[in-house]
C-alpha cells in the first residue's frame, strides 16, 4: 500500500492496518510451542492468532499461481485480510470476578500524579534528549534529535497521553494493562512520526526511528488483539508479579519505564526505560542456530541418506514414472539441470495463460527443454526404458507444436480450464496434476505427475520423424 498512488483512500488504510497485524502475529518470537502464535498443520489447518486462514490462504495461492486473474486474487486478498481486522473493545465488558467472592474490595489504586512542572516532560527539550537517549541505544550517533525536530503540540500530545497510559494501568486488571499500554505506544508513534515532519533527513539517516516505530506498531497489535469470548488474549497479566504481551515477559522493563517516569529522574532515564521496554517487541528472526547446524552437518558430510536437489529428485522421479529409474550416476546437479528448470517455469508461465497460442508455445518450450535435459544424458543411461519414453514424448510434441497455426487446431485441441488433447491423446487431467505439483506443492514432488504425463505423450501416434 505505500507504494500505492491513492494510498490516502480509507479501504487503502484498512488493508494496511490489517496486513500490518498479520505481520505481527506471525512474527512473534517464540517462546516454546505452547505460545506460538503460528500453528501449522500441513492440508489440515493454519492459525496466526486466533484466527483459522487455511481455507482464505490456499484461495489466494491458488488464484496467483494458476493465474485466475485479478478478480479472484483481489477476492482472495481481502477474504484473507479481514480474518486481521482490529475488533472494537466492547465498552460494557468487564474483568472476570475474582475466585474469591468474599474477599472485601481491593482500595482504588493511586493515580499517577503530575510529578513534572510545565518544563519537563511535555516540552521539545525533553523529547529531544529522551528520543536521543533511546535511538543511541539502537545504535543511532549520540544527541540525533534535536529540539528543531520537534512541535511543542507533538510533545504536549506526547506527555500527556503517556501519563494517561500509566494511570489506566494502575487500574491492575488485564483489560486496563491492555487499554494503557495501547495508548503508551500509540504516544510513542505519534511523536516518532512528527519527527520526520520536520526533520525529513532521519528517514535516511537515522534507524531508531524506524526501529522504535515498529516495536510500538507491534505492541499496539498485540496488547489489542483479542477474541470474541476473550479480551487481549495475547496480555497476562498477574498484579505486582507478571506481564507478558503477546509471549515476551515485560513486567521488569515496563516497571522500569514508568519508574523512571513517574519519579522525575529525567529525559535520559525516560529515554533508556523506552527503548528496553519496546526493544522485547522486535520481530522475531530466522532461527540461527538451525542454519549453523547445517553448515556443521555439511562440513562433517553429514547432509542426510538423499543429497538431491529438489529438481534432481523431480527429474530421477519422472524417469521412474515413466517406465524405469535411471542409475545414480546418470544424474548430477549441473548447469543441464538448471535450464531444464528455468525451460519449465517459462513453459507453465505460457499455458497458464489459457489461450490457444500460449497453450501450444509452452508444450513447445516443455517439450524442447525436456529434449535437451534427455540429450545430455550418458549413453547408458539414455537407453534406460523411462528415459526412451520421455524423450519419444519430447520428439513427438515437438513436430506436432512445429506444426502451423491452420494445421493447430487440428493436431492440439485446448479449451480452456476443461479440455486439452495432443496428437489423439487426452492430457488434460495429466498436465494440470503436473503444474499443480510443480506450482503449488514443490518442483520434489512434480516429478511423478511429470513422469506419468509424458508417458501419455508417448503414445501419440506418429510424429517421430525430426
Amino acid at each position: 500500500m505505500d507504494g500505492v498512488a491513492c494510498s490516502d483512500l480509507k479501504t487503502f488504510a484498512t488493508f494496511k492496518d490489517q496486513a500490518e497485524r498479520l505481520r505481527v502475529l506471525a512474527s512473534v518470537p517464540r517462546q516454546g510451542e505452547i505460545d506460538a502464535k503460528v500453528k501449522y498443520e500441513p492440508l489440515k489447518t493454519l492459525i496466526v492468532g486466533d484466527a483459522d486462514i487455511h481455507s482464505e490462504l490456499n484461495a489466494l495461492i491458488i488464484g496467483w499461481q494458476l493465474q485466475k486473474g485479478p478478480e479472484d486474487v483481489g477476492r482472495a486478498i481481502t477474504d484473507l485480510l479481514n480474518d486481521f481486522k482490529e475488533e472494537e473493545e466492547s465498552e460494557g465488558g468487564q474483568e472476570a470476578p475474582p475466585e474469591n467472592q468474599d474477599a472485601p474490595p481491593a482500595p482504588p489504586p493511586p493515580v499517577v500524579e503530575d510529578h513534572h512542572d510545565s518544563e519537563d516532560v511535555r516540552t521539545v527539550h525533553f523529547w529531544a534528549e529522551a528520543l536521543s537517549t533511546a535511538f543511541e541505544k539502537y545504535g543511532d550517533p549520540a544527541n540525533s534529535i534535536t529540539s528543531d525536530c520537534l512541535t511543542e503540540a507533538a510533545a504536549e500530545s506526547a506527555g500527556e497521553g503517556i501519563e494517561a497510559g500509566f494511570n489506566t494501568m494502575l487500574d491492575k486488571n488485564r483489560r486496563s494493562m491492555s487499554r494503557g499500554l495501547k495508548l503508551v505506544a500509540k504516544d510513542v508513534i505519534g511523536i516518532v512520526d512528527s519527527l520526520e515532519v520536520k526533520c525529513t533527513h532521519l528517514k535516511y539517516t537515522n534507524f531508531g526511528p524506524e526501529h522504535l516505530r515498529k516495536d510500538a506498531n507491534r505492541m499496539v497489535v498485540l496488547a489489542g488483539a483479542k477474541t470474541l469470548v476473550n479480551f487481549a488474549e495475547h496480555v497476562e497479566y498477574e498484579a505486582m508479579k507478571e506481564l507478558k504481551v503477546g509471549g515476551i515477559d515485560v513486567h521488569a522493563e515496563l516497571n522500569r519505564f514508568i519508574m523512571a517516569w513517574i519519579n522525575n529522574q529525567g529525559p535520559r532515564r525516560v529515554g533508556e526505560g523506552l527503548a528496553d521496554f519496546f526493544d522485547d517487541f522486535q520481530e522475531a528472526k530466522e532461527d540461527e542456530g538451525d542454519e549453523e547446524s547445517e553448515e556443521n552437518e555439511e562440513e562433517n558430510g553429514e547432509i542426510g541418506e538423499d543429497e538431491r536437489t529438489p529438481v534432481m529428485k523431480m527429474v530421477l522421479d519422472a524417469f521412474e514414472a515413466a517406465g524405469g529409474g535411471l542409475g545414480s550416476d546418470c544424474i548430477a546437479e549441473s548447469q543441464d539441470l538448471q535450464n531444464f528448470e528455468v525451460g519449465v517455469n517459462t513453459a507453465i508461465e505460457h499455458m497458464l495463460k489459457k489461450q490457444t497460442k500460449t497453450m501450444q508455445t509452452g508444450l513447445q518450450e516443455l517439450a524442447s527443454t525436456t529434449d535437451a535435459l534427455v540429450n545430455t544424458l550418458p549413453r547408458h543411461c539414455a537407453g534406460a526404458a523411462g528415459a526412451t519414453a520421455i524423450h519419444r514424448a519430447a520428439r513427438k510434441v515437438k513436430n506436432l507444436t512445429r506444426r502451423t497455426v491452420v494445421d493447430y487446431g487440428t493436431h492440439i485441441k485446448y479449451e480452456a480450464m476443461k479440455s486439452l488433447q495432443v496428437g489423439n491423446v487426452p492430457v488434460h487431467n495429466e498436465l494440470n496434476s503436473f503444474i499443480r505439483a510443480w506450482k503449488l506443492q514443490s518442483v520434489d514432488e512434480a516429478g511423478r505427475p511429470f513422469g506419468e504425463l509424458f508417458a501419455k505423450l508417448s503414445t501419440i501416434e506418429g510424429n517421430d520423424e525430426l
